[in-house]
């Protein structure tokens, strides 16, 4: 079963709440596309631009054979001076805006973000196709961050949905771990935590561009972000706390 496979829409209930009363996003019928998706190679060229100011231009790209939808890249940019990690980006998502509830609608265009220790097997690769089964990356213990951050950049698109600062996303219900192993089994959407600040967000002539962190949850952690109203900003401010960044650390200490 896949990260969103278990993921209904209560048609008949738009008022389903958290505990902490935040609103629950369940999502059903995944959109169908007519088209294949086309590459918007001015925006490209914008969000390029703008990862090379921050982040550097020494990335390869994990790249998406075939699409629908949105075409989605994955860059990898590998460890570099005061950066010790490997820090992986989305291109594409922000190629479709994001079906806003109204009154947001700046916030139609984003992509995501994540990074993994200098450690991660399989993210010392040349330019070529994203297939999960080369290497290291046939693993899913290694290629689990990459399915996560690809599934939550699409699933705005295929659900007519959006996904912005804050939000929680389970991986399935009731929620399990994303590998074999791994003490996550849910995300968090929030800031790039040890990045420029200004990184976040890319002017384009549509409207701003945000550039979301994947933040990886146990499930003592996502059940302290939906007891809560403040859960989420609890979570950023314990990792902040413990000089923690957006890394992927499995041995992190538990933030519940």
């Amino acid at each position: 079963m896949g990260i969103f496979d278990r993921w209904k829409k209560h048609a008949d209930d738009d008022r389903a709440t958290t505990p902490g009363g935040d609103p629950l996003y369940v999502h059903d019928d995944i959109r169908a596309y007519d088209e294949v998706a086309a590459i918007d190679a001015d925006r490209v060229q914008l969000r390029d631009a703008h990862l090379a100011r921050f982040v550097g231009d020494d990335w390869t790209v994990l790249h998406e054979i075939a699409s629908v939808g949105i075409h989605l890249d994955v860059y990898v940019f590998p460890p570099m001076g005061d950066r010790d990690v490997y820090l992986l980006v989305t291109s594409g998502m922000s190629d479709r805006p994001m079906a806003m509830p109204p009154g947001a609608e700046d916030g139609r265009f984003a992509e995501l973000m994540l990074a993994l220790p200098p450690y991660w097997a399989g993210l010392e690769l040349d330019d070529s196709a994203d297939t999960a089964d080369r290497g290291p990356l046939s693993d899913e213990r290694n290629y689990w961050p990459i399915r996560l951050l690809k599934g939550l950049a699409r699933l705005p698109h295929d659900y007519e949905t959006f996904l912005s600062w804050g939000h929680s996303i389970p991986n399935g219900d009731p929620a399990e771990p994303y590998a074999p192993g791994v003490p996550f089994t849910g995300a968090l959407i929030g800031p790039p935590l040890g990045l420029d600040p200004d990184i976040f967000e890319l002017q384009t002539p549509d409207g701003p561009i945000f550039y979301y962190a994947v933040l990886p949850l146990t499930d003592a952690e996502m059940e302290l972000k939906i007891s809560t109203p403040e859960g989420g900003s609890l979570l950023i401010d314990r990792m902040i706390d413990e000089d923690l960044t957006m890394v992927v650390d499995p041995d992190r200490p538990e933030l519940a």
